[in-house]
């Protein structure tokens, strides 16, 4: 039982023949009333804290135990609460869980696990100290043994706007994803770790600063098609403007209509098909790397308007700008049925294009089958035999099938020795080779 709960105790009495015993008055003690009380004629049992307890009947002199285990009070509510809140960028602060069972006790020994809805914009560690990372909003909560808390907001905010850095220009324009690029602009920091610069939220490499400029090298994007996309730059808990900026991936991969290209190369899996206002199909063919069963090659395609992209996608499920399909495995997207859809259409294409094919190649199979059936039978009747009497040393003259004729048609004269007699096989030794 746990506390604060209550059980009722009952006894039954018999003599020494064992017939029972009726209208007997019952005495309750508990060995310890910090973890137990019972009612002394009732035998009601009330938790009070966890441990061990024994509780005792006794019946005109006998007397019978019974232990128990008292466990902890549930979990009631979790109330969270932070010291400050808005936060600038680098600044932390305390957040504090107070948890209440069901006895309606402040529990001071219960674990607490916290969380943040968005550690980009703010993390909180496991003792809920939260530390302000980027410009926006997320929700910190707490849970406590099965618990959760109220959800507590926090916004981090973007500093001083006279004193934040300004973008006034990027070159390359676009950016190229993994390449060299040069910002200009105000109110950057003097050296290189001074400055954060994220890309789409993710944080670029500075390699050289000043004031007026920044060296950078552009965030890579796993695959991510030309996009349009939002630069920021921080300095300190300053934080700039959002600049609009054009991304285009390192290299784009080309294929004309009609050709086919098999990729071998890790590095080329990455396929990018440059932006066009015409309607395109593409028949794209997934083979597993390996030939067990148990494994999956994972496949995404996705695509985007020109000038937009999205990065949740449960923002783009509303307009569908963007096409998302997911294969083998990969975690499922806002479009997946459209992709199971388009991947149905594929399979079907497929199977068409393989009945076609069998259809074009079993005649000539067959053809060839016969044909080779009886190049082997006329190899059969002129392929010299060895003869029965054939000893070791012996030098026989005899014929072979020729390596050049693919029909095993032709046969080539040679001379050979033999070197065992065995009886089922004699080996024989091309005294040419």
């Amino acid at each position: 039982m746990s506390v604060p709960t209550t059980a009722q105790l009952t006894t039954a009495a018999y003599d020494a023949n064992g017939n029972p015993l009726f209208w007997r008055t019952t005495t309750w003690s508990t060995s310890d009333v910090a973890i137990a009380t019972v009612g002394s004629t009732t035998g009601l049992v009330t938790a009070v804290a966890p441990g061990y307890v024994t509780i005792t009947a006794t019946i005109e002199g006998t007397s019978k135990s019974q232990s128990l285990i008292i466990l902890k009070a549930p979990i009631a509510s979790v109330t969270v609460s932070v010291a400050s809140n808005p936060l600038q960028i680098g600044q932390t602060t305390q957040a504090t869980a107070v948890v209440i069972d069901q006895a309606n006790k402040v529990v001071s020994d219960q674990a607490v696990a916290w969380s943040s809805w968005n550690p980009a914009v703010a993390s909180v560690s496991a003792t809920g100290v939260i530390t302000a990372l980027s410009p926006g909003e997320t929700n910190i909560v707490a849970v406590a043994g099965g618990v959760a808390g109220n959800v507590v907001g926090i916004t981090v905010t973007r500093g001083d706007p006279a004193k934040a850095p300004q973008i006034t220009a990027v070159t390359p324009r676009p950016m190229v994803e993994g390449q060299p690029a040069t910002i200009t602009g105000s109110k950057f920091g003097a050296t290189p770790g001074g400055n954060v610069v994220r890309v789409d939220g993710v944080a670029a490499t500075v390699t050289a600063a000043s004031a007026s400029s920044l060296q950078i090298i552009v965030p890579k994007f796993n695959c991510r098609p030309a996009v349009t996309l939002v630069m920021e730059i921080t300095v300190g808990p300053n934080v700039s403007d959002p600049s609009v900026q054009r991304l285009i991936p390192n290299t784009t991969f080309t294929l004309a209509p009609g050709k086919q290209k098999l990729i071998t190369n890790p590095a080329d899996f990455c396929l990018q098909f440059p932006a066009t206002t015409a309607t395109e199909s593409y028949l794209i063919g997934v083979q597993s790397v390996t030939e067990s069963a148990a494994s999956v090659t994972g496949v995404m395609f996705a695509g985007v308007e020109t000038g937009s992209y999205f990065r949740n996608p449960s923002s783009a499920r509303a307009s569908a700008p963007a096409i998302s399909a997911n294969v083998a495995g990969v975690p499922a997207s806002p479009f997946i049925d459209k992709g199971a859809q388009r991947f149905a259409r594929h399979h079907a294409v497929e199977s068409r294009l393989l009945r076609q094919e069998g259809a074009l190649l079993r005649p000539r199979l067959r053809s060839f089958s016969v044909a080779r059936g009886k190049a082997n039978a006329s190899v059969s009747r002129s392929v010299s035999t060895v003869p029965v009497t054939a000893k070791v040393g012996d030098v026989l003259n005899i014929r072979v099938p020729s390596f050049n004729d693919e029909t095993c048609q032709a046969l080539t004269p040679i001379a050979a020795t033999v070197k065992a007699v065995g009886t089922h096989s004699v080996i024989l030794e091309d005294t040419g080779a």
